[in-house]
């Protein structure tokens, strides 16, 4: 999964070709215990909105401070994690109706 930019718009895609710094992301841990996670090739924060995962936060200080931008790391079973959005309480997973490689 990395960063694909259309019509001014970062937003995270699944694609089996795309270049290895696009797919790199740092999770960032929080103080009460969540994470911020960033794409490397385009240093922007993830963000949700309303039910996308955009990559458009651009600083940890506004990631910090806008819950749409904080995730938990939840346990799914002994091999498999996801991540959950605090806004929201739900769990992120690819979209596979209408746009088929996006993370919502």
């Amino acid at each position: 999964m990395g960063d694909h930019n259309e019509r001014d718009i970062n937003w995270l895609k699944f694609n089996k070709d795309t270049p290895r710094l696009a797919a790199t992301h740092e999770v960032i841990s929080l103080l009460d215990g969540n994470v911020a996670v960033r794409n490397m090739n385009i240093n922007k924060f993830w963000r949700r909105s309303p039910n996308w995962i955009w990559a458009d936060v651009d600083n940890l200080s506004d990631a910090l401070d806008n819950v749409d931008c904080h995730f938990d790391i939840v346990k799914l079973s002994s091999t498999l994690l996801a991540f959950r959005s605090l806004a929201n309480n739900l769990l992120l997973k690819r979209y596979t109706d209408y746009w088929e490689d996006m993370l919502c």
